[in-house]
């Protein structure tokens, strides 16, 4: 086996038709990433030129920001899938010192991964196993330990989708402390009342975090958190706040027994409070917003939502004129077109997930 380093980048796979650049996109949901190739192509992140390798040639690796720039991993996350611009992302990339180093060879790989590495650096990548002598300047969360062979490593397969050659043992970081100062209670798109927590803001990994989720009644139990409670909040994968701990508090958390929305009485079901009025003005917002946005309709957020008093199949519908007249006309254009262009058809594991059915995620909605 070989022991590496686990980067906390982006991770970006490059495509070479007989040693020549052709293609480079992100890694997305796993099967279908974002196209970002006119930003990759003589940006100096990787080689326009490879020798020496097969015909088609992929490099997977992570686009890296330098750990000296706050908030390093989403820093690079979007410039790359969110700036318009390619001669900005060129110029940010330039900047900030943005790198790419390779730790796969996905199409045409040798006899073991370091056999791999050596090839990659000679190829002119940087790789992951030059990390290690640069480890204080780049942003790591963890430790990689795979099988070298290429073939038992491949052979093993994939479980839920991770490799069962390999590991990865991410670093839990500590947690920083502040105040549990209020509880809110929201309700999602299928009717389910959760709590989030008010915070005394603090800096956590360069962002101000404000709130964090209290998940539900059993979490609140098993915590301990109360009113006032000192708390010890992360940010787990530097994106979503999480309490790790929890001492003290002036009083127990309130639990409602109406929904925050429409006031109609709650039911448990064991885990969750849940809503079931159907016609509950929260459950309806988020569930046009949830809709649009799984069908790729950019403009849908909640308090736009709020403002279209019909189901998401009857907005479909909607005439232009009824757009303009809810939203005004410049914005209501733009729903109106991307809305009506879903009439042509859409995938329907999509239209499946987009329609919030209890227990129905992106997996199971596409098995």
């Amino acid at each position: 086996t070989v022991r590496l380093p686990k980067l906390d980048g982006l991770a970006m796979s490059v495509l070479y038709v007989k040693g020549i650049f052709k293609s480079a996109a992100t890694r997305g949901d796993g099967e279908y990433g974002q196209d970002v190739t006119e930003k990759v192509r003589d940006s100096g992140l990787v080689p326009m030129l490879v020798a020496g390798c097969p015909d088609v040639y992929q490099v997977d690796g992570e686009l890296m920001c330098p750990a000296s720039v706050p908030n390093a991993r989403n820093v690079v996350a979007g410039a790359l899938v969110h700036l318009n611009s390619v001669e900005e992302f060129k110029l940010r990339a330039k900047t900030l010192g943005f790198q790419f180093f390779a730790y796969r060879i996905g199409v045409g790989y040798g006899t073991t991964f370091m056999d791999d590495m050596y090839n990659l650096n000679a190829r002119g990548f940087r790789t992951v196993l030059d990390v290690p002598n640069i480890v204080e300047d780049w942003p790591l969360d963890g430790t990689v330990v795979r099988v070298d062979n290429n073939k038992v490593f491949y052979e093993s397969g994939i479980t839920g989708g991770c490799t069962n050659g390999g590991y990865a043992l991410k670093v839990r970081k500590a947690s920083v402390p502040t105040i549990l100062k209020d509880v809110v209670w929201q309700t999602s798109p299928k009717g389910r009342v959760s709590p989030v927590g008010i915070l005394e803001p603090v800096l956590i990994d360069g962002a101000l975090v404000s709130r964090v989720t209290l998940h539900n009644i059993a979490f609140i139990k098993a915590s301990g958190v109360k009113y006032g409670s000192r708390v010890g909040v992360i940010r787990a994968g530097e994106i979503i706040p999480r309490i790790m701990s929890s001492e003290g508090g002036d009083k127990e958390i309130d639990i409602p027994c109406d929904c925050p929305s429409c006031g109609s009485d709650l039911e448990f079901d064991d885990t969750y409070l849940v809503c079931v009025n159907d016609e509950c003005p929260a459950k309806r917002a988020k569930l046009i917003s949830h809709f649009f946005s799984a069908l790729g309709v950019k403009g849908f957020g909640i308090k736009t939502s709020e403002k279209f008093d019909f189901s998401p199949a009857e907005i479909v519908k909607l005439p232009y004129e009824t757009y303009c007249s809810i939203i005004g006309s410049t914005v209501g254009k733009k729903l109106f077109d991307q809305g009506s262009s879903l009439q042509s058809g859409v995938a329907q594991e999509d239209l499946l997930y987009a329609m919030c059915i209890p227990s129905v995620g992106k997996n199971t909605a596409k098995n």
